[in-house]
């Protein structure tokens, strides 16, 4: 899938924003399910499912800058429980830029509960074990560590901020884009982002955020791994990590 990076997928530093990785990951999958004859309008109202992402680990090797045309190719990793893997590679000719491995879930769009991997309408041409390896392993994070049970920061940790939920965050499915939470690890980054640079980062999304909640968002550095986890109210909401280029 090449796409032509414009001023709208660039940020201050003139390469592309971290958050557009996640927006490439959707749009390639949805197109990769169109051409499947699975489009998120098929899944949702012939079968009463959605794919939602639920964790990503991105491993960069260069950030694509301003006028760049890159590629964005997508595979299918098999399935792993309740869980879809699937892989993402951007490369700007022939040099690889970045490498995703990431998790989905079908779930009932309506009930949001999970819909069993069985469930799933596999189209000929679409295998069900794997199309191709994972590019970057996804690891397990905890969750609760920069919190007390009351919600409140635990000793050591920056205190990063809050995050009200607004309309424009919103995706199809009503809650806040995955992407945008990609946006609030360099907007929460402790003492500012300006001067940094992420060589990649992990992020598990845990529980949706609806319009005029508030994400409570925690960070904490060492090293050259940041440590993020936001909660709206006292139920998680993502836990993050992310790599900093010294």
């Amino acid at each position: 899938m090449p796409v032509h990076l414009t001023s709208f997928d660039i940020g201050a530093t003139r390469k592309m924003k971290y958050s557009m990785i996640l927006r490439l990951l959707q749009e390639a999958a949805g197109r990769h399910l169109e051409e499947l004859g699975l489009s998120y309008s098929v899944l949702r109202e012939q079968y009463g499912m959605v794919f939602l992402l639920v964790e990503a680990a991105v491993r960069i090797h260069r950030l694509p800058a301003y006028g760049e045309t890159v590629d964005a190719e997508t595979w299918f990793c098999g399935v792993e429980g309740v869980k879809f893997g699937r892989g993402l590679r951007i490369c700007s000719g022939d040099e690889l830029c970045i490498e995703l491995g990431s998790h989905w879930v079908l779930v009932d769009p309506d009930t949001h509960r999970i819909v069993r991997p069985s469930k799933f309408p596999v189209p000929e041409g679409m295998q069900t074990t794997s199309d191709g390896p994972m590019p970057v392993p996804l690891e397990k994070q905890r969750s609760g560590l920069l919190f007390s049970s009351e919600g409140e920061p635990v000793p050591g940790v920056c205190r990063a901020g809050k995050r009200v939920v607004r309309y424009s965050d919103l995706d199809s499915n009503g809650h806040v884009n995955n992407a945008v939470y990609v946006d609030m690890l360099c907007d929460f980054f402790p003492d500012g982002f300006s001067g940094h640079a992420f060589s990649g980062f992990k992020i598990d999304f845990l529980g949706e955020a609806k319009e005029q909640e508030t994400i409570g968002i925690r960070a904490r550095r060492q090293g050259n791994t940041v440590f993020f986890e936001g909660q709206v109210e006292t139920r998680p909401c993502f836990v993050a990590s992310a790599t900093v280029v010294e």
